[in-house]
């Protein structure tokens, strides 16, 4: 059996367990960490993102742009599981519809054939504009590029979490092939969003340390007959970097980090 160390510390009694034994967490957190991180932001959150709360999918977004940007890796692998995980999100929560005798599965973003036509289209726009992306020579990113990943973190997020809507414009379109992708993406990830990103890779890629990189590495520890799976974000020589976008730390951030480096 095979389980995340996220699913661990979701457990109620796994949170009870380590509130007893790190009876100080909250209050060290908030003299200590938080108190400590307050301070005017390199980079503030636009005004698009603020207004519809959209820090968390900045920070997926982010997430996926230090893979394919910043550790500098050949391929896409950074996309692969991401994606594998929203193809099987949303086949796991396709439902069954019967009319008129005949069956057709139906996903949250609407039928299969269209749900799967959408995915494809996202992987080819964002495969396609990758290569000019990692193009240091020109200076020019493709803006729907970043669009593409902002949805890919839209539609992880829904896989994720059960709370996560469905984003209306996904399930009232009509999306065809990427120039109807294309045109959508721009109208519902605005010039802030995307000023957003670039201005956060730039900062990693001049603040982070350089080395030997490996993006999103994987651990794991046998607790009996269990299997507990955990990752990291970015593994630099020997220091192991984990990257959180929230507006303060809580309990169970730190406990995630304290046994993810355990």
């Amino acid at each position: 059996m095979a389980i995340s160390l996220t699913s661990v510390i979701k457990d109620s009694g796994v949170q009870n367990a380590l509130r007893e034994y790190l009876p100080q967490t909250r209050r060290y957190l908030l003299e200590g960490i938080n108190r400590s991180v307050r301070r005017e932001m390199k980079i503030p959150p636009s005004s698009w993102v603020e207004r519809h709360r959209r820090q968390s999918l900045v920070g997926t977004a982010f997430d996926y742009l230090v893979g394919l940007l910043w550790a500098n890796t050949s391929d896409s692998s950074a996309l692969e599981k991401p994606f594998q995980r929203v193809t099987e999100g949303m086949e796991s929560k396709c439902e069954i519809h019967v009319r008129a005798g005949t069956i057709k599965r139906i996903s949250p973003l609407g039928d299969t054939e269209t749900t799967f036509s959408l995915l494809q289209s996202l992987r080819e726009l964002i495969l396609s504009e990758l290569p000019s992306v990692r193009n240091k020579k020109t200076g020019k990113r493709p803006r729907d590029f970043f669009r593409g990943l902002g949805l890919l973190a839209n539609l992880d997020a829904m896989t994720r979490a059960a709370n996560v809507p469905v984003p209306e414009w996904i399930s009232s379109s009509k999306i065809r092939g990427t120039n109807d992708l294309r045109e959508a993406l721009r109208k519902h990830y605005p010039d802030q969003f995307v000023d957003e990103l670039q201005l956060l890779i730039k900062a990693a890629q001049e603040d982070l340390p350089s080395g030997s990189v490996e993006y999103n590495p994987i651990f794991g520890a046998h607790v009996g007959k269990i299997a507990i799976g955990a990752d990291g974000d970015l593994l630099i020589d020997d220091l192991l970097l984990e990257l959180k976008v929230v507006e303060a730390f809580k309990p169970h951030h730190l406990w995630q980090l304290l046994l993810r480096f355990a």
